[in-house]
């Protein structure tokens, strides 16, 4: 590739993660969400966060598929990608570019990051802190099921480790996997901060 052919793959690639960073927070939501409203109670879901509406008595046994909602609905999503990825794999040849539909599948099934980039927030949180967030989806699952508190966490964060690897090593063309892997630090990081800390908080308070 030449050297504007790889800075426009690269911002693409950039543009990419940072769509897809917002797509799979609000899709996540959509998780939670929908699992609420099918069990009849009334919600919202703002740039971060599923509103629940104040007043409402939540059934105990409700709970636990509220919160499992917005995980699930992640990991379904990444393994629908990846299956799919894994379906068309005969059409990715070496040394041939990548079409659009391909490198789509190719951010699908990378909806399983959010698990390994969740426990590495959590392990960075406590290493500066002293103390383990407990909010998470995982961590509250976990308690509900009154298993260990990594039960949920590690476990999913080592298959997204793995889809990862799968992903990189076999559908990222050879010459295209620093750049691949560059641009998706930075676009994941820059999709973060504009949507959790500027455009969020305006388009869906």
């Amino acid at each position: 590739m030449t050297g504007t052919a790889t800075a426009k793959l690269g911002l693409a690639l950039m543009a990419g993660f940072m769509l897809a960073t917002v797509a799979g927070t609000l899709s996540h939501e959509g998780g939670h969400y929908l699992v609420t409203r099918s069990l009849g109670y009334r919600a919202s879901i703002n740039y971060q966060a599923t509103m629940w509406y104040p007043g409402q008595k939540f059934r105990d046994k409700d709970l636990l598929p509220i919160v499992w909602g917005g995980p699930l609905q992640t990991m379904f999503t990444g393994t629908l990608g990846f299956l799919l990825l894994w379906r068309y794999r005969r059409s990715f040849h070496p040394g041939k570019p990548l079409n659009f539909g391909q490198w789509l599948l190719i951010f699908i099934s990378l909806f399983w990051l959010r698990q390994p980039a969740n426990l590495a927030m959590g392990i960075g949180i406590w290493l500066l802190t002293g103390r383990m967030p407990h909010s998470g989806d995982e961590t509250r699952l976990a308690v509900y099921h009154h298993w260990p508190p990594g039960a949920v966490a590690w476990p999913s964060a080592l298959i997204g480790i793995a889809v990862l690897f799968v992903v990189i090593f076999r559908f990222v063309p050879r010459g295209q996997r620093i750049l691949f892997m560059i641009a998706g630090l930075l676009g994941g990081c820059a999709g973060y901060i504009l949507w959790f800390h500027y455009l969020g908080p305006i388009l869906m308070p």
